[in-house]
């Protein structure tokens, strides 16, 4: 979550929500080690309430993958008609007027205050549900993540030359 509160922070809103929406994943895997499409829409529909961004599950699902595989903001089932083709904007700017059909506009603010809060719930559930708390410790096991770093002197090997 920290590249995606950095990135939201420094201005970098798509770049955030590919971040954020990618940190969905990782939620969605806690809870029994799997990352398809029904386990990310699953952990929103049970934690987030999408409604104030008037965004649902299915429309994150193909946003996060236009945005993850091809930084684009059409996904195979947006070309094909089947879902509508989100465009993010940033408040306090409001959406431009379009006739774009196929598309409408997200909040970013909203989407990111909604997983915020879908977040706490998760934690609280996890805090409640013995079963899920040993699924999610047994789960981030296997995460990879950045670990804090120091800084170090460089170190000179046998036939490197001294910096």
């Amino acid at each position: 979550m920290q590249g995606a509160f950095i990135t939201f922070e420094n201005g970098l809103f798509v770049s955030s929500m590919k971040l954020l929406l990618s940190a969905v994943d990782t939620m969605a895997f806690l809870v029994n080690g799997n990352n398809r499409s029904k386990d990310f829409k699953a952990w929103l529909d049970k934690y987030v309430d999408l409604s104030p961004a008037e965004v649902t599950s299915d429309e994150l699902w193909e946003h996060r993958n236009a945005l993850l595989h091809t930084t684009t903001l059409d996904s195979d089932k947006v070309k094909g008609g089947k879902i509508l083709r989100l465009i993010p904007y940033k408040e306090p700017v409001p959406p431009i007027k379009t006739s774009l059909k196929g598309s409408k506009f997200y909040s970013i603010d909203k989407v990111w205050i909604a997983i915020a809060k879908g977040i706490d719930n998760f934690v609280k559930d996890i805090e409640s549900n013995e079963k899920l708390a040993k699924s999610v410790e047994s789960n981030w096991k296997k995460i990879v993540y950045d670990e804090p770093t120091i800084s170090v002197k460089p170190q000179t090997f046998k036939g490197q030359e001294e910096r």
